[in-house]
């Protein structure tokens, strides 16, 4: 069986990111139908997608980050190497602690965040359209 995480962190009021993640999370739930092959976990930032996941079906981890833990992955954002964060903030990050608990095999990312290659999971990163660059 294959383990499949999604990280969902945009709220409703993002517009088309939202929409996106609304999107992929629909596609999934489909495969979610197959319990032998895929088992598939939603990792919400906020409140607001546990009616909707839960509503699908399927498996709901809240992994928002504390005080304490926000603060600290800030810094090691801002002082450490690229190389040092991805050996700390998986261990600091309850998203990080999550993902290595549940053992899941590869995450999707349906909005590019920074966290996913902080992360020692294979991701799946969606980068949007860059023409206003």
């Amino acid at each position: 069986m294959k383990r499949i995480g999604i990280y969902l962190e945009r709220k409703p009021d993002s517009g088309g990111a939202y929409q996106y993640c609304l999107a992929m999370l629909k596609s999934l739930s489909e495969i979610a139908k197959d319990k032998e092959e895929y088992e598939i976990t939603a990792y919400v930032m906020y409140h607001e997608w546990e009616e909707i996941t839960n509503g699908m079906g399927l498996r709901t981890v809240y992994a928002m980050k504390n005080g304490f833990e926000k603060g600290f992955y800030y810094l090691c954002e801002k002082l450490l190497s690229v190389n040092a964060c991805r050996k700390i903030c998986p261990k600091i990050h309850p998203f990080g602690r999550a993902l290595k608990k549940d053992h899941i095999d590869y995450c999707i990312y349906p909005c590019a965040d920074k966290i996913s290659f902080m992360m020692p999971t294979p991701a799946i990163v969606s980068v949007f359209d860059l023409m206003h660059r």
